[in-house]
């Protein structure tokens, strides 16, 4: 079966829009607001360095900053329009009825963070947004689910009407969070919805049964724990980043907060050692090319993400969960993220029938040779010749330290490490935790030592191994079947790594002891 997309692109909007309504004072073409914390130049002058180019021109704006630059194919749907924002700029290339090509520079040192302003009496600038006010289909919020929404705030101290704009999305956001329970579930990308009813898309059935988490749920019931906001409200249930979206953009509406949806993409394919090796050999800047390099994604997954923006302030800003004025650049951007859509509910993103179509399939072609949607043809980096960075070489982390050790199968493990992810048989099974970030691990990981002994005093020598890898910091360590059964009860064993090399290596704090009950 194949596909074909109408060739239109989904969710226009002007600039005006998409930014707000900015004031220029030196009428350059740029923003006062996007001067002050994007490009670092003048907002009061046309021409900030005096060199005949107003600061509006392409090329000018990099000047004053640290820009990254690539040029990116993007499945449609892809909206140039949007693509133009507080963190990037973009420009057409060419375009097919299959992708959109893109130029966009990245502006990954911005200060937005610093610009998120906020409003007492917030509720009429509010309704100037009331398009992303109203409910969808899949952000289905009603009075009733408002009036318990609130009463439940209430009961928590927190009052809407008492807080600022900026006040309520940090609160709300992170009390929807708080009071549902996450878990894999990633079907968002395999459902269409023909005269607003939720199906599976024909041909995807098969991926959508591999996706929707360990749920046994009838298909609408679990449409209401994953897929519609309101019935996440109340089942207390959200998934990955496309279904959180959703409960955070009902939730926020329901109480007013205009909000909508961002898609983005990591910079490059990570699945694509071609594209991986461009980074390497193209980003100069030395603690940008290790955080893109330790954010992307594992090499066979299939990486997007999915987040909100809201008004506030009188202006849109990003919210990744629950924190305000997230980055497209560093901690929770995936390295780095390119913004390529953005709708105002999940029944209208367009993605299913190319983005999930293709995933869901497994379909490769010349155009995008990875696990991806997109494809990364060119990168490269530049330091503004009037910007102030300096390029300092950056540390890598050679030792991992383990802080504590448990058993896979005990209350310990954490809820979102799935209990199949191990076959539970005669050997015994360690997970440990370590002190370095799950992106730093992704590196160090493969160059570390594998065997263990478990030492107790008096007591037989225990051999193990470092297997299978690890779940965000808990690192996985199997005892063979007939070490683990000369394992005695009641004693603590010490655990000591053996085949460590100079340079990569773990080191166990002296307290770490793993008990046989």
């Amino acid at each position: 079966m194949s596909v074909r997309l109408p060739f239109v692109l989904l969710c226009v909007f002007t600039a005006i829009e998409a930014l707000g309504n900015d004031v220029d004072s030196d009428k350059d073409g740029l923003s006062d607001y996007q001067e002050v914390h994007k490009y670092f130049t003048n907002p009061n002058q046309h021409d900030s360095d005096g060199d005949g180019i107003q600061d509006g021109d392409w090329h000018e704006r990099r000047e004053y900053t640290y820009t990254v630059r690539s040029v990116v194919k993007v499945m449609r749907p892809c909206n140039v329009e949007v693509a133009n924002d507080d963190y990037q700029d973009a420009r057409l290339l060419s375009e097919t009825e299959k992708y959109v090509e893109l130029e966009v520079i990245h502006y990954p040192l911005n200060k937005n963070g610093e610009g998120i302003g906020s409003v007492r009496h917030w509720q009429k600038q509010a309704d100037a947004q009331e398009a992303y006010l109203r409910p969808g289909i899949t952000t289905n919020w009603d009075d009733l689910m408002r009036k318990d929404l609130l009463e439940g705030l209430r009961k928590d101290d927190i009052d809407p009407q008492r807080l600022t704009d900026k006040q309520i999305v940090e609160k709300v956001s992170r009390w929807l969070l708080a009071r549902g329970k996450y878990r894999y579930m990633y079907s968002t990308a395999f459902l269409h919805f023909p005269n607003g009813e939720a199906k599976i898309f024909p041909g995807l059935e098969k991926a959508f049964r591999s996706e929707k988490g360990n749920t046994d749920l009838p298909f609408q019931e679990h449409l209401q724990h994953e897929v519609f906001g309101k019935g996440m409200f109340y089942n207390k249930s959200y998934g990955t980043c496309g279904s959180t979206a959703i409960y955070l953009t009902t939730g926020l509406r329901a109480i007013g907060i205009p909000t909508r949806m961002v898609l983005a993409i990591p910079v490059v394919d990570s699945s694509d050692p071609r594209q991986m090796k461009m980074i390497e050999e193209n980003i100069s800047n030395h603690k940008v090319r290790q955080t893109i390099r330790k954010g992307l994604p594992s090499a066979a997954s299939f990486s997007a993400h999915t987040f909100n923006e809201v008004y506030v302030g009188g202006r849109w800003h990003r919210l990744n969960s629950g924190k305000l004025g997230q980055n497209s650049y560093g901690t929770g951007a995936m390295g780095m993220l390119t913004h390529i859509h953005t709708f105002h509910d999940m029944s209208e993103a367009g993605i299913t029938e190319t983005w999930g179509w293709r995933y869901g399939r497994g379909e490769r072609d010349d155009t995008f040779r990875g696990t991806n949607p997109y494809r990364t043809t060119e990168i490269s980096d530049r330091f503004g010749i009037h910007s102030k960075m300096e390029n300092h070489p950056v540390e890598e982390v050679k030792v991992v330290v383990i802080t504590k050790a448990y058993w896979f199968f005990s209350d310990q493990r954490a809820e979102w490490i799935a209990v199949e992810s191990v076959k539970k048989n005669k050997d015994g099974h360690i997970l440990v935790h370590v002190n370095v970030s799950f992106d730093d691990l992704k590196k160090t990981y493969p160059k570390l030592g594998t065997e263990f002994l478990l030492t107790a005093e008096g007591k037989p020598t225990i051999r193990a191994q470092a297997e299978r890898g690890y779940w965000n910091q808990e690192c996985y360590i199997r005892i063979p079947a007939n070490d683990f059964a000369k394992m005695v009860t009641s004693v603590p064993y010490q655990v000591t790594p053996t085949n460590q090399t100079s340079e990569y290596r773990w080191k166990v704090n002296e307290n770490v002891r793993i008990t046989k009950n």
